[in-house]
């Protein structure tokens, strides 16, 4: 039997791996793409992307095209990740895997959902994570900037699905 500080640990380590999973699915689809010099920090509270293909200027068009899939990879992947959790959860009735898939199913959410800037009584799309560089990039290509907005809600809606199946397991160490 695993203690609940042990739990904790485990939980914590878990969510270190999948932001690193997360970071490296941008750097991957960076490299699918032939976008070379980019690099990645994994820091305390998440990554650090290098400049190189972060804030591209949408007026150049310089690998525009290439940056609403590179930005929308990492949530992908942490999606992929907290489905797994949750898979886990069920298959054991796992604190720690029940944790760890609300919580990257949330840390998901809030980065895929686009932040907002309000300028003369309308709305503007700031780039400031990935949602939100997804669809700015995308902006340029009418096409591609509504496929970019229906994969955002649909990240954000199978998050929250998850957050809503795994959140007995959020307060659950300390009923115990």
């Amino acid at each position: 039997m695993v203690g609940p500080v042990a739990k904790i640990l485990i939980a914590a380590v878990l969510m270190y791996v999948s932001t690193v999973l997360h970071e490296v699915a941008h750097y991957l689809a960076a490299a699918h793409y032939g976008i070379s010099g980019a690099y990645i920090r994994v820091v305390s509270v998440g990554g650090v992307p290098s400049l190189a293909y972060t804030y591209v200027p949408v007026e150049s068009g310089h690998m525009a095209i290439y940056l609403p899939p590179i930005a929308l990879a990492g949530p992908l992947m942490s999606l992929m990740l907290s489905t797994v959790m949750a898979a886990v959860m069920k298959a054991l009735d796992d604190w720690a895997s029940g944790l760890v898939a609300s919580v990257n199913a949330a840390l998901c959410a809030t980065n895929t959902f686009p932040s907002f800037e309000m300028v003369n009584f309308s709305f503007r799309i700031l780039p400031l994570n990935d949602g939100g560089k997804a669809i700015y990039y995308a902006s340029m290509y009418p096409g591609m900037h509504v496929l970019c907005w229906a994969l955002v809600l649909i990240i954000v809606s199978l998050s929250v699905v998850i957050i809503a199946y795994g959140i007995k397991y959020i307060t659950l160490p300390f009923v115990e």
